[in-house]
Parts: structure tokens; sequence; C-alpha cells
């Protein structure tokens, strides 16, 4: 990057846009520099339930976003706050891949497509990236 002088991979969506593609640099999106967290929250209205696993650097925020024009309370159930140019993108990855999460419609959220987690998952999901988590040994709850 020019501006920061940290290796960075351009993103289509910044050289359509012409705008910064560095994510330690660009006001969107994931930023590696900073804290990162992985969450583990649960969707629910009073017509159905679902459950979503992702990366964030501010995760009050995301939670608002997710919550925002939409009918769908936000419920943090777990998360796991790692140091920055951590392992989080390849744990979210492997955790996604083993447990064939990929993006589905979800027609209350505002852009309609989100990762949604089985909850017959949850609780292996959890045990599987408290190993992964452990492994990193940050020394920080979660």
């Amino acid at each position: 990057c020019n501006t920061c002088e940290k290796l960075s991979v351009k993103q289509v969506a910044a050289i359509i846009y012409h705008k910064p593609s560095c994510p330690c640099c660009a006001p969107w999106g994931f930023d590696p520099s900073l804290e990162n967290i992985m969450y583990l929250i649960k969707l629910h209205n009073s017509k159905e339930i679902f459950y979503k696993i992702g990366v964030t650097c501010h995760l009050q925020r995301r939670m608002k976003e997710l919550s925002r024009n939409n009918d769908m309370t936000v419920e943090v159930l777990s998360y796991w706050t790692y140091k920055p140019y951590s392992l989080i993108l390849e744990h979210e990855q492997r955790l996604k891949q083993y447990f064939s999460i990929g993006r589905q419609e979800v027609k209350p959220l505002k852009d309609g497509y989100t990762e949604i987690v089985q909850e017959e998952s949850l609780p292996i999901i959890i045990a599987v990236q408290n190993l992964q988590y452990k492994e990193v040994d940050y020394g920080f709850a979660s």
C-alpha cells in the first residue's frame, strides 16, 4: 500500500470504484491491523430463528448493522477476540468449510443473504472454535 506501506491485495470493488483497497487504510470493511472478533449470533423474530458466524473489527457496530432496517433481534451467543494480523480469517474459513456454511437467503434481513449455521451444529462449532482459539493461546477470555 502506498499510504501505510503494508502488503495488500487489491479488492475487485476497490478497483471498480477507484477507492483505496488496502484493508488497513480503507474506511470500510475488515481491518487486519486491529484487534478482531469472531462472533456467533442468533437472529430472530416471532416467526424465524437464524444463526450466523462472522468476523468484524467492531462488534457493537456490526450488531447494529445487522439489526438495522429489519425486524430481527440480534443476540450474541459467543465471541472470540484475536490480536491484529492473527489467524482469524483462516479459523473462520475452516469452520465454514467443515460445516458447509454458505450464503443463504434470509428474507427478513436488509440485504437478504448471509451465512447461516444450522442449530444442531452450534455446540460442535463452539467446541471446534474453542480448540482452534486455544491453539493460538492469546490469553484472551471468550
